[in-house]
């Protein structure tokens, strides 16, 4: 093994031992936002949980969020899907993981139901 390899091998090691990032490590979850506690997601119009609140309770499906959602975070044990499109259309669209919080969305989320975007089943799974 050549030295520079060893170099960055134990750089790499000495980087994650101390916690520090090191490429190819996963991201750190942002911390929560102040949403009520219940059994479902917060939705805000907004970044970093700015704007107008939408509650959306465990089980429902809403196909048309006005405004979008920019902000939101998922309160319960299962992941959900946002779309970027109104009532569930192609385009972006985003798994949002159980108990993830998300301050500012890579989409404009209009429409959203419990579950994951890429699994086998649910309304507007990818097909």
């Amino acid at each position: 093994m050549s030295r520079t390899v060893r170099r960055l091998l134990c750089s790499a090691a000495m980087a994650g031992a101390l916690g520090l990032a090191v490429p190819g490590s996963s991201a750190v979850a942002d911390e929560p936002l102040a949403c009520p506690r219940i059994a479902g997601l917060c939705v805000w119009s907004e970044p970093e949980g700015e704007g107008e609140l939408r509650l959306v309770f465990q089980g429902e499906r809403v196909e048309l969020l006005d405004p979008p959602g920019l902000s939101v975070q998922n309160q319960t044990e299962t992941p959900w899907c946002l779309h970027e499109a109104a009532r569930f259309g192609d385009g972006p669209r985003r798994t949002l993981a159980a108990g993830e919080t998300v301050r500012e969305l890579e989409i404009k989320v209009q429409s959203l139901y419990e579950g994951s975007c890429y699994g086998p089943t649910g309304p507007g799974a990818a097909r």
